[in-house]
C-alpha cells in the first residue's frame, strides 16, 4: 500500500535559541519603552500574539525560534545582532516639545536678533541648523533649527535612519528598504528644501551573481551604516554605505562619489556590522576594514575584508554553494574566521562569532598589524592580530571570556583542561583561518566543509 507522506522545506538558517539567563528579556523592554510602545503595540507591529511579548520580556521563556527574532527585529527597526549584540544607537536628532511660555519667550528673542542682525542671516541661520527626525519608517519631517515649524517632510515605506553627508552639512542621506524598483537605495537630499540632489542603487543583479539565485528571497534590503574616507587620494571624502538584509544576511558595501556615481560594490555572504577607514600604508589613500559574519558553507564564524580604491568588486562567492559563479573575489584580502571548536561555542546564544571591530595598530614604526576584535553575543571573545597580508601573528583571549568558559564548564572537563588557550586546541582553530582576495595564495582557499 503507498504510504502519503508530506515532506516540509525548513530555512536552511533557521534555529532555535537559548536565552534562559539572557540580558534578551531587559533589552527587549529598554527598546519597547524607548519607542513608547506597549507590549500589544510591539505585538501588533511584529505579527506576534501579546502572550509572546509578554513571556518573553518577563523572561519566562527558555528558547525563542528565529523566526520570532527577525518579525522582532523588523518592528524595531534593527537587525538580529543588533537586537542580541549591539547597544541602542539613535541615530535621529528628535526636537524638543517647548512649552507656550518657553515659545513666546523664543519670539521675543527672536525678535531682537532680527532687529539687530536682519531677517536673511536669522532664516539662514535657522535652515542651516535644520534638526529632523524619522516617524514609523515612513515619515520624515525636517524642522528649521530655531522655532523647529517644518520646512518640508517626505513620505515613503520603510525609509532609513538619515545622516549628514561628510562632505556638507547642508546634505541629507536618507536610506529606503526594498527589493523593488525604488528599493536599496540611498538619497542625498538638499536640507533646506528636500530636492533631490542624487540618489543610487545597489547593483542586485551583481549580488546574485556572487551569492547564487534565491539569496536575495524572503526579504529585503536596507542602508545599515556609512562612513566618510578618501580611498582615491584625492583630498575629498567618499561615501561608504552599507545594505543589509532584512533577515539578517547577506549584504553589500557602496562606494559612492559626491556626485552619487558608484564606484565600486563588494558583496558579502554575511552580515556587515562595522566599518574603520585609515591609510594604513602611507600611501596617501584610505584602506577600510569591514568586520561581520560569514554565511559561507565552509564556515560557520566570522569575516574581515579589506578593501581600497583598486580591490573594491566582486564578494565573498561560496565555492561550495555556488561554484558556478562567474564572480570572483575582487578585495585587497578577506580573512574568514571559523567557530570556535565544539564544544566552546556552548555558552553562547547565537552560535556564530563576529568581528565586532576592526583597527590598524602602528605599535611599532616600521610595522603595520591588523587588530580584530573577535566577539560571540555582547561578550568579546580576545583579539587577533594579523599583518597587512593576513599571516597570523597571535590571539590574545581576554580575561572576561576566559571566566565566562571556566563558568560554564566545571573544573576537570575536556575543554577545561585542553580547550581555548592550549597551544594544541588553538593551532587547530586558528589553523583553519581563511584567506581570500588579491593577496590570498592557492593554499589558502582549501574548503574544508562537504557540500
Amino acid at each position: 500500500m503507498a504510504v502519503c507522506i508530506k515532506v516540509t522545506k525548513v530555512n536552511n538558517f533557521s534555529q532555535n535559541f537559548n536565552i534562559d539567563g539572557s540580558e534578551l528579556p531587559d533589552r527587549l523592554q529598554s527598546l519597547r519603552k524607548l519607542r513608547k510602545w506597549t507590549q500589544s503595540d510591539l505585538a501588533e507591529k511584529a505579527g506576534l500574539s501579546y502572550r509572546t511579548i509578554h513571556d518573553l520580556e518577563l523572561g519566562k521563556r527558555k528558547r525563542v525560534q528565529e523566526k520570532t527574532l527577525l518579525l522582532i527585529c523588523d518592528a524595531l527597526d534593527l537587525t538580529l545582532p543588533e537586537l542580541l549584540i549591539l547597544r541602542e544607537d539613535s541615530q535621529i536628532a528628535t526636537p524638543k516639545r517647548r512649552s507656550p511660555g518657553k515659545m513666546l519667550l523664543v519670539l521675543v528673542a527672536l525678535l531682537v536678533v532680527v532687529a539687530a542682525v536682519g531677517g536673511a542671516q536669522v532664516w539662514n541661520y535657522a535652515r542651516s541648523h535644520s534638526t529632523w527626525e524619522i516617524q514609523d519608517q515612513q515619515h520624515l519631517v525636517v524642522r528649521d533649527g530655531l522655532l523647529h515649524q517644518k520646512l518640508w517632510s517626505l513620505d515613503g515605506p520603510h525609509l532609513q535612519p538619515a545622516k549628514i553627508a561628510p562632505w556638507s552639512a547642508s546634505i541629507l542621506l536618507v536610506g529606503h528598504r526594498g527589493l523593488s524598483e525604488n528599493g536599496s537605495r540611498i538619497y542625498a537630499l538638499n536640507m533646506a528644501d528636500g530636492d533631490t540632489l542624487w540618489s543610487c542603487q545597489l547593483d542586485l543583479d551583481q549580488m546574485t551573481r556572487v551569492l547564487g539565485k534565491g539569496a536575495l528571497d524572503h526579504g529585503n534590503m536596507g542602508l545599515s551604516r556609512t562612513l566618510h574616507a578618501d580611498l582615491d587620494g584625492d583630498g575629498v571624502p567618499e561615501l561608504l554605505a552599507t545594505f543589509i538584509h532584512s533577515n539578517f544576511y547577506p549584504s553589500a558595501i557602496l562606494w559612492i562619489g559626491q556626485d552619487g556615481q558608484v564606484r565600486g560594490q563588494y558583496t558579502n555572504h554575511g552580515h556587515l556590522l562595522n566599518m574603520v577607514a585609515e591609510d594604513f600604508n602611507h600611501d596617501g589613500k584610505d584602506e577600510v576594514i569591514v568586520g561581520g559574519t560569514t554565511n559561507v558553507r565552509a564556515y560557520n564564524g566570522a569575516s574581515a575584508v579589506i578593501l581600497d580604491e583598486d580591490h573594491f568588486s566582486g564578494g565573498s562567492v561560496d565555492s561550495i554553494a555556488h561554484p558556478e559563479s562567474p564572480e570572483s573575489d575582487g578585495s585587497l584580502l578577506r580573512l574568514v574566521i571559523p567557530n570556535l571548536p565544539s564544544p566552546a561555542m556552548k555558552p553562547f546564544i547565537s552560535q556564530r562569532i563576529f568581528v565586532s571591530s576592526g583597527q590598524f595598530s602602528y605599535d611599532n614604526p616600521d610595522t603595520t598589524r591588523i587588530l580584530l576584535n573577535i566577539s560571540c553575543d555582547n561578550l568579546r571573545i580576545g583579539i587577533l592580530t594579523v599583518d597587512p597580508d593576513g599571516s597570523l601573528v597571535d590571539f590574545h583571549y581576554t580575561d572576561t571570556f576566559m571566566e565566562h568558559l571556566g563558568s560554564y564548564f566545571p573544573d576537570g572537563s575536556e575543554i577545561y583542561e585542553s580547550g581555548p588557550g592550549h597551544a594544541a586546541w588553538d593551532r587547530e582553530w586558528l589553523g583553519r583561518i581563511r584567506r581570500y582576495g588579491a593577496l590570498s595564495l592557492p593554499e589558502d582557499n582549501l574548503e574544508t566543509a562537504k557540500p
